[in-house]
């Protein structure tokens, strides 16, 4: 079974009605990599998982560090396809326990590892029941679909009146994103507070409901989304990098090419010399004396200013 996996957002009905079932080591397997326990060895997992999600050493782990960590570190694939739960997950455990850091509401700290823990597994089921309800695999429950499925739902939360099922089918809509649909937000919202679970699960822990209605808050966000604010943050901050955690390397090619360019040189106003710099080329005169020179002598020692004075020519 392991070796059927799907891709993508959609689970298959069939794998899921397998999951509902016939695979009790299967979710045993599960919650065995998943350590939300209060017992003591369970905390010191906890804590060397943590540490093992968290690589830079920040104390806080964001969306794609939980993702990363669900394939690499806890090596379960079929959680880490499911990318509705990681993301429902993780907005369920982030911000649920009050810090004092300023950046505890955007992602998820040591304090709030045992509820992403806890929200992974129950979340993961949740997805579970939604795929099997969804027959036709749109990603959105019908009322048909949800009228078909009545018998297991009525397993799976035994407490619950089905006696009006779009009455029930209703209280479940409540988005107003798309009327008539049930989307995995809110039936997973719903199924958290009717306490629905499977009949193959092992777990015992009740899952505490998230703070803030998932479903309510990203129908929000999309529309805040077509209609942007001026001057409305995009992303959250990013936390500070402590001061052990590894830098970043400079590749030798980056290093290089740096090292290889030259300083540019100033530029120059003038190349020119300003008149108060030019030296004076000196005029070479004939030396005065008792005998004159000859016309050849003293074409030696004409002045270089005067090039275009007429030659004179000793006579033979």
């Amino acid at each position: 079974f392991k070796q059927q996996l799907w891709r993508g957002s959609r689970m298959p009905s069939a794998t899921a009605r397998k999951l509902l079932t016939e695979d009790v080591e299967y979710w045993a397997d599960l919650s065995s990599r998943l350590p939300a326990g209060r017992e003591q060895s369970q905390k010191i997992r906890r804590a060397r998982l943590f540490s093992q999600f968290d690589p830079n050493g920040n104390g806080y782990l964001s969306l794609a560090e939980v993702d990363k960590g669900i394939k690499e570190v806890i090596g379960q694939q079929d959680l880490f396809d499911c990318k509705k739960v990681v993301m429902r997950a993780f907005q369920a455990a982030k911000g649920a326990v009050k810090t004092k850091s300023a950046h505890g509401d955007d992602f998820v700290e040591i304090q709030e590892f045992r509820l992403l823990l806890l929200y992974l597994r129950q979340y993961f089921e949740l997805y579970v029941m939604f795929g099997a309800i969804d027959t036709s695999g749109d990603n959105r429950i019908e009322m048909s679909e949800f009228t078909a499925a009545l018998p297991q739902l009525k397993l799976w939360g035994p407490g619950i009146d089905f006696s009006d099922p779009k009455k029930v089918f209703e209280s479940i809509d409540v988005d107003g994103g798309e009327k008539g649909y049930v989307r995995f937000d809110e039936f997973s919202q719903w199924a958290l507070k009717q306490h629905l679970d499977l009949e193959a699960d092992d777990e015992t822990e009740e899952v505490p409901i998230p703070a803030r209605n998932l479903a309510s808050d990203n129908v929000s966000a999309h529309l805040a989304a077509r209609t942007p604010t001026r001057g409305t943050p995009t992303a959250a901050a990013r936390p500070p990098r402590p001061s052990s955690a590894p830098k970043h390397r400079v590749s030798a090619t980056a290093l290089g090419n740096s090292c290889s360019r030259k300083a540019p040189l100033p530029r120059v106003a003038s190349l020119q010399r300003p008149a108060s710099a030019t030296r004076a080329r000196p005029v070479h005169t004939p030396p005065a004396g008792p005998r004159a020179l000859s016309a050849k002598q003293a074409s030696k020692h004409r002045s270089p200013r005067n090039l275009s004075a007429p030659r004179v020519h000793a006579p033979f």
